[in-house]
C-alpha cells in the first residue's frame, strides 16, 4: 500500500500552503482533534477496525486494537469544556 503523510501533518501542510494565520491554524487543529475524538469515541473498536480495513490498512495481527482502547480511555479521562 502506498504510504501517505500523517493526516494531521497533511493538515499542517495545508495551512502552510494557503498561508493561514496562526489563529486559523490553531482553530483547524482544535477542530480536527474534536472531529477525530468524536469518531473514536462514537464507534466501537470493531467498527473502527472494519473502517480501517475498508481504507486498505492491514488490521489482522496489528497493534491497532490496543491503540484504539488506549485512545478511548484517554478520551474518557479528558475533561470537557
Amino acid at each position: 500500500m502506498k504510504r501517505y503523510p500523517l493526516i494531521l501533518q497533511a493538515l499542517s501542510d495545508f495551512c502552510d500552503e494557503y498561508q493561514l494565520t496562526q489563529a486559523t491554524r490553531e482553530t483547524y487543529a482544535s477542530d480536527a482533534n474534536r472531529i477525530l475524538e468524536s469518531v473514536v469515541s462514537g464507534l466501537t473498536e470493531e467498527e473502527i477496525l472494519a473502517l480501517m480495513s475498508q481504507r486498505g490498512f492491514e488490521v489482522e495481527k496489528s497493534s491497532y486494537p490496543s491503540l484504539i482502547r488506549i485512545l478511548k480511555e484517554l478520551i474518557q479521562q479528558r475533561p470537557r469544556s
